[in-house]
């Protein structure tokens, strides 16, 4: 353990080195100002501990104790201060700036190594407390890690029905949650959240499995009563993916619940207004309306981009969140390339496979 002593006078300085020098494991380095035990702070190692006097030539051994909490790393260093005993305005302010002991001369070569052996000890001890705790961080750090990803496998086995319900639409989710992080990525969201999100956003529609194929196959449009019906699949979703216990299961429960309110109020299920909408929920609401008008669907023909562009421009501010519509056009190039990388066209399973399975992992990187 290196331990700087810092004192004007030499014979101090001999007597205390050698004083350390006895505990067992201490190297002791003598400096006769706080200058140069500030330097050696700097350039060097970090000093295990200090033994300083008050009165020291030039800088005062409060000054250096204020100087050296300045410098990185260089807070926690515990210091023993030797002064005089009616100085007490100097004693508290040693306290204040870290001090964990105070000496007043006549020192007392026994009872000064009976404290440096206290604070070695202590010094030790909180040593291994910390790595104790840099170990249990670590392993909070793997066992989140595991965690996450059998969340991850979960989402992406669910994210899988899609090909076995509307195998001409496979696709769908995927581009979903690929266009959602993009529109996350300009909202300055934390890197989990954005995770959280591209990773709930291919089971907004997980809800269908409680649709019937007549309704969710229609080629037509749908009656009211039909209509009633398919609105239940929010509420599905979100039954079957809320858990309390997984931010990223809640995120994506979320999204399936809300992914179909509008800005305006007049969406369902819930009729919720503006911000009333979780982010998540007005995110893969305009990630999903865009990749639904620009695709195939039993009832409808693929619109063209532009035309998709303008019906969604002429929806801001009521369907969807007019800041979202910005941050949508603003990404649109990087879109459009995702929208031709996972296109349906031609998408056997093998495509449909290695698209969900990259859903599986983490994508802020």
């Amino acid at each position: 353990m290196k331990i700087l002593i810092i004192d004007g006078a030499e014979a101090s300085r001999s007597r205390y080195l050698s004083m350390v020098a006895e505990v067992e494991g201490c190297e002791p380095l003598a400096f006769a100002s706080a200058e140069e035990a500030l330097d050696s702070c700097q350039d060097g190692t970090a000093p295990d501990m200090l033994i300083v006097s008050h009165s020291l030539p030039g800088m005062t051994g409060l000054e250096l104790l204020r100087r050296l909490r300045e410098l990185p790393g260089r807070a926690e260093i515990p210091a023993l201060m030797v002064g005089a005993s009616v100085a007490k305005d100097i004693r508290r302010e040693a306290f204040a700036l870290g001090a964990i002991d105070f000496v007043s001369p006549p020192v007392d070569l026994q009872e000064l190594q009976a404290r440096v052996k206290n604070m070695v000890a202590r010094t030790e001890r909180y040593k291994q407390e910390a790595e104790t705790a840099d170990w249990l961080a670590a392993q909070v750090k793997r066992a989140t890690g595991e965690l996450i990803e059998r969340e991850r496998k979960i989402i992406y086995r669910l994210a899988q029905i899609a090909e076995y319900r509307d195998p001409e639409s496979a696709l769908h989710p995927v581009r979903v949650s690929h266009y959602a992080r993009l529109i996350a990525l300009t909202q300055n969201l934390r890197p989990n959240v954005i995770d959280s999100i591209f990773a709930g956003s291919p089971l907004h529609d997980v809800g269908n499995v409680a649709i019937p194929d007549q309704i969710l196959l229609k080629q037509g449009k749908l009656t009211p009563v039909e209509f009633e019906t398919m609105k239940r699949h929010t509420l599905v979703g979100y039954e079957l993916l809320h858990d309390k216990a997984s931010s990223l299961l809640e995120t994506a429960a979320t999204i399936a619940l809300t992914h179909h309110e509008r800005f305006d109020g007049c969406g369902y299920p819930n009729g919720l207004k503006g911000e009333q909408i979780p982010l998540a929920g007005r995110i893969c609401a305009l990630a999903d309306s865009f990749d639904v008008l620009t695709s195939e669907r039993p009832y409808k023909p693929a619109w063209d981009i532009n035309k998709a562009l303008a019906e969604i421009e002429s929806c801001r501010s009521s369907q969807f969140d007019p800041r979202l519509v910005d941050a949508f056009k603003s990404v649109l190039p990087e879109v459009l390339r995702i929208k031709e990388q996972f296109s349906d066209v031609n998408s056997g399973p093998s495509k449909i496979h290695n698209a969900i399975a990259a859903l599986s992992a983490p994508a802020t990187s």
